[in-house]
């Protein structure tokens, strides 16, 4: 069992890494209409 504080820091990872993904994908749909 992992304990909580590194599974919390693991789901702050991923969060980090999915915010990081939505600006990407977002961006380059804004490119995409202007």
């Amino acid at each position: 069992m992992i304990c909580r504080t590194t599974r919390r820091k693991l789901q702050e990872q991923l969060n980090i890494i999915t915010d990081f993904k939505v600006i990407e994908i977002e961006s380059k749909l804004r490119s995409t209409i202007l």
